[in-house]
């Protein structure tokens, strides 16, 4: 390490080291940026520090560098992929879940992980605004079942800036839920149980879990399909060849083969339809339009403001407030964390 390199750049060596050792992975490569935290193939993806590196920021990509290495030391994507959920919130649930299982093993192994892992929750609850929600919505539910598990898994109280959040939600929760939360606790160690336990959760939550899908099910269901479809070329293969050529003999009816894939628009309209032209038939230029043209596309603007003199115009500012853009924000995220690997 050089001398002449800016703090930032040790800071930079000195997190990729620490992520490649957490992973016990010396293949990763890990790059800083603006894009979304995770991992695609061998390329790890961490936050930027900024220049002056603040002690927030500095927790906070210690802490989500942390996350992403625990991921890759503990998460196997193939039971993952086995276990996921289909419908629109569950899969969001069981991301969240299995995020707060690897986070857990980390922090009961190493205890200076789990204080980093604290601080990036702690900022990335803020950026997202969750101190500031003050109603009991949906797009809040699967981070307070997060912090719900992380708290059962490691003795660890919400963040300050979720506290609000997790008191709204978390009586009628442990009511639903308080079995499936010790469940969790039993096989964190295991994650293809751990995955049955989140299922049974999120359907004890009267979340739907949508198709099953299960890659054993799936391979199972195309073995099916494979062996049918092979039995019906073997039982019925003769007869499909007789019917194609009598089919063939039918079409040909009294004219002869000549006649095949020469049939105009006369035979099915009715009326002498000419593929291009002008009005005129035969005569090349502009499509030729029938009579009976349905097309939905005018063939001009068809409508324009008669006056706008009594329009109102209402800035955008006006219909939305900061903290309700906060929160539809945290919605959008919350939604597209799924997609993050892609």
């Amino acid at each position: 390490m050089s001398d002449d390199q800016s703090p930032v750049e040790h800071f930079k060596q000195a997190t990729s080291a620490t992520l490649r050792a957490i992973a016990e992975r010396d293949d990763i490569e890990v790059t800083f940026s603006n894009e979304p935290l995770g991992v695609t193939g061998t390329r790890a993806r961490v936050p930027f520090p900024s220049r002056d590196l603040p002690a927030e920021d500095v927790a906070m990509v210690r802490g989500e560098s942390d996350a992403v290495a625990l991921k890759l030391r503990y998460h196997d994507p193939e039971i993952h992929a086995r276990k996921m959920p289909g419908g629109d919130v569950a899969p969001v649930l069981f991301e969240a879940l299995e995020q707060a299982r690897v986070e857990a093993i980390g922090a009961r192994r190493m205890v200076g992980v789990g204080e980093n892992l604290a601080s990036a929750l702690e900022q990335q609850y803020r950026r997202q605004g969750l101190h500031r929600v003050t109603e009991r919505t949906e797009a809040t539910l699967p981070e307070v079942v997060r912090l719900m598990a992380r708290e059962r898994l490691t003795g660890k109280p919400p963040p300050p800036a979720a506290r609000q959040i997790y008191e709204q939600w978390a009586s009628w929760l442990k009511g639903k839920v308080g079995r499936d939360l010790a469940r969790l606790e039993e096989c964190v160690d295991d994650q293809s149980a751990y995955g049955e336990a989140v299922r049974q959760l999120i359907s004890d939550l009267d979340i739907d879990l949508g198709a099953d899908s299960s890659a054993d099910q799936q391979d199972g269901s195309e073995d099916t399909d494979d062996e049918a479809e092979a039995e019906g070329t073997e039982e019925g293969g003769d007869a499909t060849g007789e019917t194609g050529d009598a089919m063939t003999e039918m079409l040909a009816g009294e004219g002869g083969d000549d006649d095949l894939g020469e049939m105009s628009p006369e035979d099915e309209l009715g009326d002498m339809m000419p593929m291009s032209g002008s009005e005129e038939p035969g005569d090349p230029g502009t499509p030729w339009h029938s009579p009976h043209d349905l097309s939905n596309v005018p063939r001009k603007p068809f409508y324009s403001a008669y006056t706008d003199l009594y329009d109102e115009v209402v800035p955008a500012e006006t219909l939305c407030d900061p903290e309700e853009l906060a929160r539809l924000r945290q919605l959008l995220d919350q939604q597209l964390v799924h997609l993050q690997g892609l």
